[in-house]
């Protein structure tokens, strides 16, 4: 079963931006699963490479949340830039901690991304469906 499972919670009211999260979900529960393998040799190349997949789609999907959201004239856009620039480099920091051999655990850095995610479209990203709905109101 998915750690992180799609519920429609998690829905912006956003087709594409929804099927961004839903992709962005499967490959952290893929990271996980793979993370979290008792039977995996090398936990150190196996969470970067995890890592680096996320954060590589993690900057696909925030480009193309950020130009909807500046399309749709979302004030709180600037704000909302800041916070997924502080993921990547929060991603880019606990990769280098793995290459260093600083003793990262992947429990932990799975744990980090899984409430990133969580709260950051349950509260964050949630905004902008108010402010969609309330401005299709208007």
């Amino acid at each position: 079963m998915p750690i992180i499972e799609w519920t429609e919670e998690f829905s912006i009211g956003n087709p594409t931006l929804d099927d961004q999260h839903k992709k962005w979900f499967s490959i952290y529960n893929k990271a996980h699963d793979r993370m979290m393998d008792p039977d995996e040799k090398n936990f150190i190349s196996t969470g970067i490479d995890s890592l680096k997949e996320m954060k590589a789609y993690g900057e696909y999907h925030f480009s193309t949340e950020e130009e909807t959201m500046a399309a749709a004239g979302f004030p709180e856009l600037e704000k909302h830039k800041l916070m997924h620039r502080a993921f990547s480099r929060d991603i880019d920091g606990m990769i280098q901690g793995l290459e260093s051999g600083n003793h990262v655990l992947n429990s932990e850095v799975i744990k980090r991304i899984e409430n990133w995610l969580r709260h950051h479209i349950l509260k964050e990203d949630l905004k902008f469906k108010t402010f969609s709905e309330q401005k299709g109101r208007g």
